[in-house]
């Protein structure tokens, strides 16, 4: 390989997302010390990919497979790494783990592998180059030791210390202080606790933080030396004060994920700014402000299924994932998906029985209160989703507090309605059903009066049904209008056409010519139902939406702020297709192909 210049990458201006097509199982992705450099491997892949500069924006460039090269003898399981980790000043240098409890050296320049030491016995889960001193390596393994590694020794396996947990726990995860880099934080196989260790005791950690559940993973915030983020079964992130040496503390803030959480990175431009990827089969990398728990600040959407792995590049907003649909993506905050642009504060949801729910958030709270006092609103300010935007947040960095807001929920129902055996006994009596034996024409004219009758008696579920019968068994030829129109609307990409529940129109005398006839007689249904939808609207513009009966029952201080138990409809999960607004067989395309 010809050395070339590395250029130091800081501050990038936002970008096209780019990406680049990698062998199947890869699962891991890290950086080196200046993001230009990165190693995509896995248990069938090991390949060192270039970021390097290309017309206006950046591409990836392959520029070695170490599974290609002749292998040695006791080469194989260094060939399937279980973690990677960059030397922080050396920007050729990285270390690889394996199962084998091997730990080897490479040399990125040169393309080889220039070390290797026997540390564990088991497999190595997670390697970490110290962040100040180059010479210091941190390994984590399944076998329940945690070792530091010191090149400098004449140790064959160049151990200084080992740290062990009184349980004897494997440990699944390990970080070190950015900032005080003698402390280090580990996740152990099942304990529900996270131990924070010094490197200079190693007889017992020097203290324990105590989570709901186990702990799958962890990260140092690097603006803040002592908040630490952790993830786990729970599909809880939670932020911790390392300061405070009560292991029963509460967490400075808690977000509750979509899923259970496989990683977490801190964004590096903003402390507020987590991301987290989950072991579910979602294809999202989602970015919380752990300040407002209820929404993702963002999420980015380039992936078509789970991620494997993700890393931010250093002092940047560009983010590098990779996902099960062996694509590896660049991608800055600003291709991500805002989703406060998509959400509305204000959410309503209706039962089959009539029940109407209403969420609207209170705007007596800490967060609202402090913006006005701070006077980074004007008091004349109004828009509640605009206090809660990204813009707003993102200036206000001083509030550093969870946005404890408060929801209403109104209630709508209906007192008369009544469920007893009498309302049972008049549908018995009213509801008509034939002999079975009539043209199938009939059958419209029963739903139909099946219908008006459970209208009637204030039964909306019940109406409903009798309108999607019609629809599935008597109104066929309407039912067929409909697909074709879907079909029409799927192929071009616009918004699908809604038809009439109850049409009255002649629907089963279809002419039985050529096509022509039949398009015109297309158009007559099509004209028929529009006519129906406007006449039916325009009627019930002029009904009491309301009944005088009604009653609106209002609860105050419910514990979310977009409540999520009660409305678990109005939980949106943005989708690339949500953003576009197109169909469902959108394919995400890629730099290799076509623009993303």
């Amino acid at each position: 390989m010809d050395e070339t210049k590395l250029t130091k990458f800081s501050n990038q201006p936002p970008q096209l997302p780019f990406s680049w097509q990698v062998r199947p199982g890869t699962t891991v992705l890290c950086l080196n010390c200046h993001g230009n450099r990165l190693i995509a491997a896995g248990q069938q892949s090991f390949q060192l990919l270039a970021i390097e500069p290309y017309e206006k924006t950046e591409r990836f460039i392959e520029l070695y497979d170490f599974r290609n090269a002749p292998r040695q003898a006791q080469a194989r399981a260094a060939l399937q790494p279980t973690d990677i980790g960059w030397s922080p000043i050396d920007e050729h240098l990285f270390a690889s783990a394996s199962t084998t409890g091997l730990l080897n050296i490479w040399d990125a320049n040169q393309l080889v592998m220039i070390g290797q030491f026997k540390i564990h016995n088991a497999t190595i889960n997670r390697l970490q180059f110290h962040p100040s001193n180059p010479k210091l390596l941190l390994t984590a393994s399944q076998d329940g030791y945690a070792k530091l590694i010191d090149f400098r020794t004449f140790n064959t396996n160049k151990v200084v210390a080992s740290f062990r947990h009184v349980s004897e726990d494997g440990f699944r995860d390990i970080h070190i202080n950015f900032t005080h880099t003698n402390l280090f934080a580990a996740a152990l196989n099942d304990q529900c606790i996270v131990p924070l260790w010094d490197m200079r005791r190693i007889e017992s950690p020097a203290m324990v933080l105590t989570t709901a559940d186990r702990t799958l993973c962890l990260a140092w915030n690097q603006n803040e030396p002592y908040w630490l983020a952790t993830g786990g079964r729970d599909r809880t992130i939670r932020v911790w004060n390392a300061q405070d040496s009560n292991s029963r503390q509460e967490p400075l803030f808690k977000v509750q994920s979509f899923g259970t959480v496989a990683k977490l990175s801190w964004r590096p431009t903003c402390r507020y700014h987590v991301a987290c990827s989950t072991l579910s089969v979602d294809p999202r990398i989602h970015v919380w402000d752990v300040r407002r728990a209820y929404l993702p600040q963002a999420s980015f959407c380039h992936h078509q299924n789970s991620i494997g792995d993700f890393s931010w590049r250093p002092h940047s907003d560009n983010l590098v994932s990779v996902g099960r649909d062996e694509r590896v993506v660049h991608a800055n905050t600003s291709s991500a998906i805002k989703t406060d642009n998509f959400v509305s504060l204000f959410s309503l949801n209706v039962t089959s029985k009539g029940h109407v729910y209403a969420t609207m958030p209170n705007r007596n709270n800490e967060y609202l209160t402090a913006l006005y006092a701070e006077r980074h609103i004007p008091s004349s300010f109004t828009s509640l989703k605009k206090c809660f935007s990204e813009e707003v947040m993102s200036k206000f960095s001083k509030f550093n507090e969870p946005i404890h807001g408060k929801s209403i929920i109104g209630m709508y129902a209906n007192p008369s309605a009544d469920n007893s055996v009498e309302l049972f006994h008049q549908f018995a009596r009213r509801w008509t059903f034939d002999n079975g034996n009539k043209p199938v024409e009939n059958l419209a004219n029963i739903c139909d009066i099946n219908s008006c009758v459970a209208e009637e008696l204030k039964r909306p579920d019940l109406k409903a049904t009798w309108q999607v019968i019609k629809m599935i068994y008597a109104d066929y030829s309407s039912l067929q209008i409909y697909r074709m129109r879907l079909a029409r609307n799927t192929q071009s990409g616009t918004k699908t056409y809604r038809i009439s529940d109850s049409p009255n129109g002649p629907r089963y005398n279809h002419q039985q010519g050529g096509g022509k006839g039949k398009n015109l007689d297309l158009l007559q249904q099509e004209n028929e139902l529009n006519d129906e939808v406007n006449g039916r609207k325009k009627a019930k513009s002029q009904e009491q939406i309301i009944p005088p009966n009604s009653q609106i029952n209002i609860i105050d201080d419910v514990d979310t702020y977009i409540v999520r138990d009660v409305l678990p409809d109005d939980i949106i999960f943005i989708t690339p297709e949500d953003a576009l607004n197109n169909t469902s067989n959108y394919d995400m395309l890629y730099d290799n192909e076509h623009p993303i």
